[in-house]
C-alpha cells in the first residue's frame, strides 16, 4: 500500500472509527510486529507485489495464533490473459518463467505501471507446506457476466485464485 493511500486511510479512520491500524512496513522483515499475534491474516491481491515470498509466509505462520487462517487471493498464477488483458505471466516468456515483469496489455493498467513477480501454482503451494500451513480451502471463481461481458474468452479459464490455509 502506497503513502498516499495510507494516508487516506488513517484519514478515514479518523472520522469513522473502525478500531484499525495502519503500519507502512516490510512484510519479509524478520522482526515484523514482533511480539504480537493474530487469529487471522488476509492478503488481497498482494503476494505478487512481494519479492521475498519465503520470508513473507514465514512471518505470516509466526504471526497466526494456533489455529489461526491465512486467507490470500491473487491473479491465478494460470491465467493466459485475453485480447488486451496480460496473463500472470511475461508475455516474452511461458508459465514457467518466474520472474519480475511488468505487463504490456493495453487493458493492464496497474501492472503495466507497478510490475509484478510471477510464481508457478506449485511455487505457491509449496511455499505454504514447507512453512507448516496446512492447505483449507480453493477457490477459482467464474468471472461474473459483468466482468467477461463482451470478453467471452476472460470465462473461459480463471482469473483468480482464492486460498485459505490453517
Amino acid at each position: 500500500m502506497s503513502t498516499a493511500m495510507l494516508g487516506k486511510a488513517s484519514e478515514l479512520e479518523q472520522r469513522e472509527r473502525r478500531g484499525i491500524d495502519y503500519l507502512h512496513a516490510d512484510v519479509a522483515d524478520p522482526d515484523l510486529l514482533e511480539g504480537q499475534s493474530f487469529d487471522a491474516v488476509v492478503c488481497s491481491f498482494g503476494l505478487s507485489d512481494i519479492d521475498d515470498l519465503d520470508a513473507t509466509v514465514s512471518n505470516v505462520r509466526r504471526l497466526l495464533r494456533p489455529g489461526g487462517i491465512f486467507v490470500f487471493a491473487i491473479l491465478h498464477p494460470c491465467f493466459p490473459g485475453a485480447e488486451g488483458v496480460s496473463g500472470a505471466w511475461p508475455s516474452d516468456g511461458s508459465y514457467y518463467d518466474e520472474r519480475w515483469w511488468r505487463a504490456d496489455g493495453s487493458l493492464s493498467t496497474l501492472r503495466h505501471q507497478v510490475g509484478a513477480n510471477h510464481r508457478t501454482l506449485a511455487t505457491y503451494l509449496n511455499t505454504l507446506l514447507r512453512h507448516g500451513f496446512q492447505l483449507d480451502q480453493t477457490a477459482e471463481p467464474r468471472p461474473t457476466p459483468e466482468r467477461s461481458g463482451n470478453r467471452p474468452d476472460l470465462s473461459r479459464l480463471p482469473t483468480f485464485l482464492v486460498v485459505r490455509c490453517r
